[in-house]
């Protein structure tokens, strides 16, 4: 269940379902109210069965995120220059692959900065920022079910076991074609290309269109620019 607070000074903005929170204090902190109060350790169904209810079509979950004190009801301390490690159990209700970030801002600012967050084995994700001020500093945690990285992996799959992938590639290629309209600019005209180039050809060229889909490069170009409409914050 989400915390519950009586105090204004932990209340933030009304459509942030998690955001993280600091109490004003005269030193460097960086503090986050977790969504989640602390547990013996649950995988699989256990896990999903206790989850508050949250919009279906928001398929990635997020718990158990460090660092935080006494439940987050204090927040954490660090100095400029210190990096805050922050981790994270991720998961969904598939075998979908999932990507997450954490997201971080000084409490004189309004925009978000973030950075990327990399699997850890056994759901734990973990991402890392730097205190760059003295003052309040806020953090929270995003996560989505990333429908690139699952086409991905499964068209490696079916060339590792030899299955036809013509159609694995238009798919592949509308996903592409989607991010280079969040994209714009150079990298939606280099996605467009490359989209074109492997997603729609005759038989003939399939290995050359498979090898052109694994572009290691345009890969990591798409994954820039993936679909958050349905981002479990």
């Amino acid at each position: 269940m989400l915390h519950a607070h009586a105090h204004a000074r932990w209340l933030t903005e009304a459509n942030s379902f998690r955001e993280l929170n600091a109490v004003t204090l005269p030193t460097d902190l960086v503090s986050r109210t977790p969504a989640f109060e602390a547990r013996p350790a649950e995988t699989g169904p256990e896990k999903l069965a206790r989850l508050p209810k949250v919009d279906a079509a928001c398929r990635a979950v997020i718990e158990d995120v460090t660092p935080e004190i006494n439940g987050g009801r204090y927040p954490i301390k660090r100095i400029p220059g210190d990096k805050v490690v922050v981790e994270a159990e991720v998961i969904a209700d598939s075998h979908d692959l999932l990507s997450a970030a954490v997201r971080f801002r000084h409490a004189s600012e309004t925009k978000w900065s973030e950075t990327g967050m990399e699997p850890l084995g056994n759901d734990r994700w973990r991402g890392v920022f730097t205190v760059t001020e003295v003052g309040e500093c806020r953090y929270t945690v995003i996560a989505w079910v990333d429908h690139f990285k699952s086409w991905r992996s499964d068209l490696e799959k079916r060339l590792a076991t030899s299955q036809e992938v013509s159609v694995e590639l238009v798919v592949g290629a509308r996903l592409v074609e989607a991010a280079a309209d969040r994209a714009g600019g150079e990298e939606a005209r280099l996605l467009r290309a490359w989209a074109k180039e492997f997603g729609f050809g005759d038989q003939s060229s399939l290995k050359e269109r498979v090898e052109r889909a694994l572009d290691e490069e345009l890969a990591g170009l798409t994954l820039r620019f993936p679909d958050r409409r349905l981002v479990t914050t």
